[in-house]
């Protein structure tokens, strides 16, 4: 009863964290989907809209104050000197240049979305202007946050040797419980011993708390983690990590 407990609380305890890990994921990710952004209209003038209705074709307006940006976008003219140099496209006879732009060629154009623009520098006509080239999960910084929400399955060395080990033990434990069930039968064991003889043997041979307990332990360190304002929506990763001994971050 204790072993079942167990089980089902470390069950809704993992549920629990991985829930509440997604849901701040999502509301850190949602904040830049409600900023307001001047997109340019054909007639000249500038609408304030909704960063979520931007797609991919519109032009808008950056302004100089500090804002993140919600989408990524090529300038088309102005740029930023300071603290990443971002330049305008060069003038090309093309009405669509941004489209013949692709690659490592085009990076000092590009802004990504989540970029904080701290200065800008704008032209003779006072607008910093870029196009839309991506928005959602379609950005750089969306393909990053699917793949923190999807990530591929890691199969360790380690697991695929535990599963060939239990199921060596399984194989140990039916053997024990046939032979113990028919050794005690013949003994006039009641059906009763007989039951809490199997579920010994079934104990002994297949540790049934080590799941719960490995669970605990990663629960714990991602609370741990938590506290440092690290997110983890994949705890499988948190035991890789535990044999790193240095951490490179860029930027």
């Amino acid at each position: 009863m204790a072993i079942l407990t167990m089980t089902i609380l470390s069950i809704l305890a993992t549920i629990y964290m991985l829930r509440m890990q997604s849901v701040k994921l999502h509301h850190m990710v949602e904040s830049h989907n409600n900023v307001l952004v001047s997109v340019l209209q054909k007639n000249g003038g500038v609408e304030e809209v909704q960063s979520k209705y931007l797609v991919p074709g519109d032009v808008i307006v950056l302004s100089e104050k500090k804002f993140f940006l919600p989408c990524d976008a090529m300038l088309i003219s102005g740029g930023e000197s300071v603290p990443i140099t971002k330049v305008s496209l060069p003038n090309v006879d093309n009405e669509i240049p941004w489209k013949t732009y692709t690659g490592e060629n085009c990076r000092a154009h590009i802004l990504y979305c989540g970029t904080e623009v701290v200065k800008t520098k704008p032209p003779t006509d006072g607008l910093v202007k870029a196009v839309v080239l991506k928005t959602g999960f379609n950005t750089a910084k969306g393909d990053l946050v699917r793949s923190i929400m999807y990530p591929k399955p890691v199969i360790f060395k380690l697991h695929r040797e535990v599963s060939k080990v239990l199921v060596g033990l399984i194989g140990l434990s039916i053997f024990g419980v046939i032979y113990s069930v028919v050794l005690n039968a013949y003994s006039g064991a009641t059906v009763r011993e007989l039951v809490i003889m199997v579920l010994v043997m079934a104990t002994v041979a297949i540790p049934v708390s080590l799941p719960p307990s490995l669970t605990i332990c990663t629960l714990y360190s991602q609370a741990r983690l938590k506290k440092q304002g690290i997110f983890c929506i994949s705890p499988q990763r948190i035991i890789l990590c535990g044999q790193l001994n240095v951490v490179c971050f860029d930027k």
